[in-house]
């Protein structure tokens, strides 16, 4: 069993190392991305752990090509698909401020790691 924790100072602690060294040196590799959501505000929490909005936009989209049934080609859904994804999009913009630009700015990425040259400027992504 491997539990790799992130105390409080941010420093790195591991646990139980009782697997095969290939294996931990895999989680080592991965760390930053097993760890990425440790950077965004608690409240954050609950959307980015939750799948719900991914299985509500594939219900959608299962419903519209449903309702169409037989498409002449690969580019007639393909042009469904994006109207669906941008109908959504134009929602979700309007209605969910979930990670709003103040929200991304109380993210807490590490010095110098991706996580840092990743977030998001202001003015610039507005979720």
């Amino acid at each position: 069993m491997v539990a790799i924790g992130v105390k409080a100072g941010g420093e790195r602690e591991g646990l139980g190392f009782d697997v095969e060294a290939q294996v931990a040196a895999l989680l080592e590799e991965a760390e930053e991305d097993v760890l990425a959501d440790m950077a965004f505000p608690p409240e954050h929490g609950r959307r980015i752990h939750s799948t719900n909005v991914l299985e509500r936009l594939n219900r959608e989209l299962a419903r519209r090509f449903d309702v169409v049934g037989v498409f002449p080609d690969g580019a007639a859904a393909l042009r469904l698909l994006g109207a669906v994804l941008e109908e959504q999009q134009e929602e979700w913009m309007a209605s969910r401020k979930d990670f709003s630009s103040e929200s991304m700015t109380r993210r807490t990425p590490a010095p110098g790691s991706f996580s840092e040259a990743a977030t998001l400027k202001e003015g610039v992504h507005d979720f």
